[in-house]
């Protein structure tokens, strides 16, 4: 693992488009930044020691640079620094350096942050200041301080759900010290109130942009997440409850929302659960897999305690979307089982063994690369997400032969993406 992190030095230190003369090909390119793992995960990001510690020196110094060039080689120099600074390898001078050169701009100019346009905004936070406390100011007069969030239209809205989500969450993971005040989550429900009627012009035309669902998206993930930090009025519950129907109708499946609701409508509280059978049970591809997303969703907050857990057989219907290997939902069924193998509770895991170890069995022949399937079937992700599956099994003591034949196949998948789920155990 050790030789793999070196390796992940010089990609840090690899050319930036834009600093010191360097123009690829005219093509899109991925940066080198982004073949690391992502967000500074300690194995992924080498050591820092006498031996490299000048090389170190130097990569720190150019991605610094970079952020004081153009907005691409400041975006790509930021994704870079953000691994560093989360693995904790600046020093105490650099970090000065570093968060001198971030908000070297007046943060109060519109996009005026390297990387503000491709970054989750909750980074910020994590990354070195030149004043203790900027970046949260910055990130409050971005998406909490609107004087009147009901003049927002519905992408701003889904925007602002989105961000606060995001921080609240990460706030968690990463130990950050933002806190929600009173009039923080008066402003929230103003926002929440707001996105339950706001319209979706945009879905009533065939073909919609799948720039405008992804915005949606964004914001049902979002509403149903502060949904569990802040405590809602009843009209804006059921104000939300109509926008997840009208969303479901417009081919825009919203079935996290409902898990969200569950504390917000207790009365509704087993309409909702029905909502969800339904869900799994239904033709429409698109509304079982949100179903499955929407369990994950309940399985993570009710292990912190958060909501009430699910009916067991609404976790059961995972399984089953495995066993019965229903492709066109089986991508996200899945990665939920995978989570839930992986970072779920152990009754979840119980659940689901049997039925995951049955779908695996066929589907080790089944998604051969040699067999005929439907073009829209994406064979290759599916395997990767059988290869995630067996891991995650194998890794909490499950050895039975469905496992160790995907685990198997793995090493000798041609994309390494595949194998690369197992490079580092032996089967």
């Amino acid at each position: 693992m050790q030789a793999k992190a070196d390796l992940a030095l010089e990609l840090l230190a690899a050319p930036i488009v834009g600093v010191d003369g360097y123009t690829p090909n005219p093509y899109a390119f991925v940066d080198p930044g982004e073949l690391i793992d992502r967000w500074g995960r300690e194995q992924a990001i080498p050591t820092r020691d006498e031996q490299n510690d000048e090389q170190w020196a130097t990569t720190v110094r150019f991605l610094v640079r970079a952020l004081a060039c153009g907005e691409e080689a400041r975006s790509r120099a930021m994704l870079r620094l953000i691994q560093i600074a989360l693995a904790g390898r600046l020093t105490p001078d650099e970090e000065a350096k570093v968060g001198k050169a971030i908000w070297a701009d007046d943060p109060y100019d519109d996009e005026s942050l390297p990387g503000e346009k491709t970054l989750r905004h909750w980074v910020y936070l994590r990354m070195p200041e030149p004043r203790a406390g900027i970046a949260e100011e910055w990130f409050r007069e971005k998406w909490m301080s609107a004087a009147d969030p009901t003049g927002a239209d519905g992408e701003m809205l889904s925007n602002t759900l989105f961000h606060i989500a995001d921080i609240m969450e990460q706030s968690r993971r990463h130990k950050l010290s933002f806190e929600l005040s009173e009039q923080d989550e008066d402003y929230i429900v103003g926002v929440l109130r707001k996105w339950a009627v706001t319209p979706h012009p945009g879905l009533l035309f065939p073909g919609f942009d799948q720039q405008l669902i992804a915005v949606i998206r964004n914001g049902i993930r979002g509403a149903a997440t502060v949904l569990m930090y802040v405590d809602l009025p009843e009209d804006v519950a059921e104000a939300l409850y109509a926008k997840h129907r009208k969303l479901n109708a417009l081919g825009v499946p919203a079935m996290p929302l409902l898990v969200g609701l569950v504390r917000a409508l207790e009365c509704r509280k087993s309409e909702i659960q029905t909502v969800l059978r339904k869900g799994f049970s239904s033709g429409d591809p698109k509304l079982v897999s949100n179903s499955a997303v929407a369990m994950q969703f309940w399985l993570d907050f009710a292990g912190r305690g958060m909501v009430c857990r699910p009916p067991l057989d609404l976790t059961r219907e995972i399984g089953v979307i495995i066993a019965t290997r229903r492709v066109d939902a089986l991508s996200d069924a899945l990665w939920v089982a995978e989570w839930v193998f992986s970072d779920g509770q152990e009754g979840d895991r119980d659940e689901l063994r049997q039925l995951a170890l049955e779908g695996l069995g066929s589907l080790v022949d089944e998604l051969a690369y040699g067999r005929e399937y439907p073009r829209d079937v994406d064979v290759p992700l599916l395997r990767w997400r059988c290869v995630g599956l067996a891991r995650a099994m194998r890794d909490r003591g499950c050895h039975e032969k469905a496992v160790t034949d995907w685990l198997a196949a793995a090493r000798d998948d041609p994309l390494p993406e595949v194998w690369h789920k197992v490079s580092d155990i032996m089967v």
